[in-house]
């Protein structure tokens, strides 16, 4: 029960009633400045940013990579030294490409040719991504690798149409869920994963916690998958724990698309 129930509610849990998104992603932005000039401090920093990485002047990415209240628990020098023997990459040469900006999100694309530090003479790798950043009243720093998967990938990487159609398909649990309608929820689920999730043993982890609010942060739909991030409150159904009271949580929710229709994906990490 207890691999069942981190299956359900750890990693692909609904709530039982749902505001609306912020905006697209669910990130308000705290910048006064217009899209254009966060578009351009945004292609500044980093440049500036990977410029410093190339060059393997550490204390110039210790400043641009970390914001002040991090730096202030830091030792420059000591982070420099780090670096300069155990970075995995050393970067030969990169290119920015284009530049996405919601609410105070930021992605920046980044094409880079690297080699791997430990191991000098393998062949020189060329490698994209999409870099995250994230936008603070100190100006824009880079999302920690550790808090990646908290936020949504590039819009231009995404289908906005298919999100449209998995948060209505994600507000149909809340409805489901705030009836304790656990048959159609059920019913929402991946059909693969009905074959080692039994309905005894969905119910069973879903009547653990009674959920009382929740705020979609983001929707990400990407190909056929689909990624829902919320922000909850619960409780505990059992008596016995009455007086731990409501408690806040986050979680990313993982849908499937399946002919045409989304399904909640109870196995996908």
């Amino acid at each position: 029960m207890k691999t069942v129930h981190a299956i359900i509610v750890c990693t692909g849990l609904t709530l039982a009633s749902c505001t609306g998104t912020r905006n697209s992603t669910g990130w308000t932005t705290t910048a006064q400045s217009s899209p254009q000039r966060l578009e351009k401090d945004l292609h500044q920093r980093a440049l500036r940013f990977w410029t410093a990485k190339a060059a393997e002047d550490w204390n110039t990415v210790f400043d641009y990579q970390y914001e002040p209240d991090m730096r202030a628990r830091l030792v420059k020098e000591e982070f420099a030294d780090w670096s300069s023997k155990n970075d995995p990459l050393k970067v030969q040469n990169f290119s920015l490409g284009r530049l996405s900006i919601d609410g105070d999100l930021g992605w920046v694309e980044v094409e880079y040719r690297s080699t791997v530090r430990r191991y000098p003479d393998f062949e020189p790798r060329e490698a994209r991504l999409w870099q995250k950043w994230r936008h603070s009243k100190d100006g824009w720093f880079p999302i920690p690798q550790e808090d990646l998967d908290s936020y949504p990938e590039s819009p231009v990487l995404r289908d906005a149409v298919l999100e449209q159609g998995l948060r209505e398909r994600f507000d149909q649990t809340f409805q489901a869920r705030l009836v304790r309608d656990w048959k159609r929820l059920y019913d929402m689920t991946d059909p693969r994963d009905r074959e080692t999730v039994t309905f005894d043993m969905y119910v069973e982890a879903e009547e653990l916690f009674e959920y009382l609010s929740c705020q979609v942060e983001w929707v990400e739909v990407i190909k056929e998958f689909g990624r829902v991030r919320v922000n909850y409150r619960h409780k505990v159904t059992d008596k016995s724990l009455e007086k731990l009271g409501a408690k806040d949580g986050i979680l990313t929710e993982r849908w499937v698309l399946i002919d045409n229709q989304w399904y909640r994906d109870l196995k996908r990490r």
